[in-house]
């Protein structure tokens, strides 16, 4: 896959789906409100080595589909 190779490609997927992939590659948690659980979706192409999880999370909130804040290793999307 991709993510293998630094790449972390989102074709479409929920932002449920995408929390549990960044989960895994930044050892970071999510908490998402259920409504925006699997009603967004997103589209991009992000590089592990020069793209940190919050590089990630303002592009996604660049949307203005949701907000988001940080409590230490915790993600709260709204």
């Amino acid at each position: 896959s991709q993510r293998n190779k630094g790449v972390i490609a989102f074709n479409g997927e929920s932002l449920k789906d995408i929390a549990a992939i960044l989960e895994r590659c930044y050892s970071i948690k999510f908490k998402i409100s259920p409504s925006k659980q699997n009603s967004l979706h997103f589209y991009g192409v992000f590089y592990r080595k020069s793209q940190n999880v919050y590089d990630i999370m303002e592009a996604l909130a660049a949307t203005e589909k949701f907000t988001y804040k940080i409590s230490g290793k915790t993600i709260i999307i709204q």
